[in-house]
C-alpha cells in the first residue's frame, strides 16, 4: 500500500520563510529523502536526477542520473522520463510523457514522490494541511501519538529543569470492542470522537490530550500533584459516564474509561512513567473498570 501523501510531516509554514514565490509553479516533496522541502520551478526545462549537476538534484531509492524532465512553457508543465531505470509514475501510472496540473503527484522510481502545485494557487493551505496530517489525529482531533510524544519530551525537560510538578496518565474506553460488536465500527467512531470531545474540552488550560492508539488515550496534567491529576482524571471519568452517546440509529450508548495516573516529580525517563501509569490502568481493569488508579 503506497504511503499516505501527507503523513509525518515535520513542517508548517514557518518553513516557506525565505521561499521566493518569483515562478508560477514549485514542488513539494511529498515522500522520501527531503519530505516537505519546496522547490521553485523555473520557466524551461528543469532536469531532476541523483546527478549534481542536474537542476535539480534529488536522492532516493531507484533514482537515476538524469532521471526526468520537466518544461514549462505557456503556463504549461510537461512531465517526460529521460530513459529512466524504474520509471516515472503519475498517479501511480507509468509514463513517458504527461502533462501535469497544480495538485498531481508524480513519482520517481518507487520512493520519492513530488506534488505540483501553482504558487498562486494553494501552497499555504497545502502546507498547512501537511502540517496538520503530521500532528493531528484525524478521527479525534487531538493530537496523534507522535506529536503527543514530542510535545511531552518539550514539557518534561522544562519541568525537570525547574522542578515543577506535572502527571501523565493513560485512559482505555471500557468494553469497546462491545461497542464495535454492537454497534458497528462508526458506533465506535462515534463513541471515541466524544469522549475525545470531552477531554478537550473539560481538562485545564495548559493540559495536553492526545490519542495514544486505538481506544487509548493519553492526558499530561501540568502543575499539579498526584492528588489533583487524580481528582481530575475522576471528574472527567464521570463527565464521560453521564454523557450517552448517539450512535448511528439513535442508539445511545454508556461509555466509561479505567485510567492510570502517575506523578512525573522524581522521574528521569516520562516513557518509563508512563508505563508504569499503563499497570495502573491494568489494576483499574482488574478493580471492576470505570474507576482511576494512581501510581503511589
Amino acid at each position: 500500500m503506497d504511503e499516505p501523501l501527507t503523513e509525518n510531516l515535520n513542517l508548517s509554514t514557518g518553513q516557506l520563510q525565505g521561499f521566493e514565490f518569483k515562478e508560477s509553479f514549485c514542488l513539494v516533496v511529498m515522500t522520501g529523502p527531503g519530505k516537505g522541502t519546496v522547490h521553485n520551478l523555473s520557466y524551461g526545462q528543469t532536469t531532476l536526477g541523483r546527478s549534481e549537476r542536474t537542476d535539480l538534484p534529488v536522492v532516493g531509492k531507484g533514482i537515476s542520473r538524469v532521471h526526468a524532465t520537466l518544461l514549462v512553457e505557456d503556463g504549461k508543465v510537461t512531465l517526460v522520463d529521460n530513459g529512466s531505470t524504474n520509471g516515472v509514475f503519475v498517479q501511480g501510472v507509468r509514463v513517458k510523457e504527461k502533462h501535469l496540473f497544480p495538485g498531481d503527484v508524480f513519482g520517481l522510481g518507487p520512493e520519492l514522490k513530488v506534488r505540483l502545485e501553482s504558487t498562486d494557487g494553494g501552497l499555504h493551505e497545502l502546507i498547512d494541511e501537511m502540517y496538520r496530517s503530521s500532528k493531528i489525529d484525524a478521527l479525534t482531533n487531538l493530537l496523534n501519538r507522535r506529536a503527543f510524544e514530542e510535545r511531552i519530551d518539550e514539557e518534561f525537560s522544562v519541568t525537570r529543569r525547574h522542578g515543577l510538578l506535572s502527571c501523565l496518565a493513560i485512559l482505555d474506553i471500557d468494553h469497546f470492542k462491545s461497542i464495535n460488536d454492537n454497534y458497528g465500527h462508526d458506533g465506535g467512531d462515534d463513541v471515541l470522537r466524544e469522549v475525545a470531545r470531552i477531554l478537550q474540552k473539560e481538562v485545564r488550560t495548559g493540559d495536553l490530550v492526545g490519542r495514544w492508539g486505538g481506544e487509548e488515550f493519553v492526558v499530561y496534567v501540568r502543575q499539579s500533584d498526584i492528588d489533583g491529576a487524580t481528582k481530575l482524571l475522576d471528574r472527567l471519568r464521570n463527565i464521560v459516564g453521564s454523557t450517552p452517546v448517539k450512535v448511528e440509529g439513535g442508539n445511545e450508548v454508556k461509555v466509561t474509561f479505567s485510567a492510570g495516573v502517575v506523578s512525573l516529580e522524581n522521574s528521569n525517563d516520562w516513557r518509563k512513567s508512563l508505563t508504569q501509569a499503563d499497570e495502573a490502568l491494568y489494576q483499574s481493569k482488574e478493580r471492576g473498570r470505570n474507576c482511576v488508579t494512581k501510581v503511589s
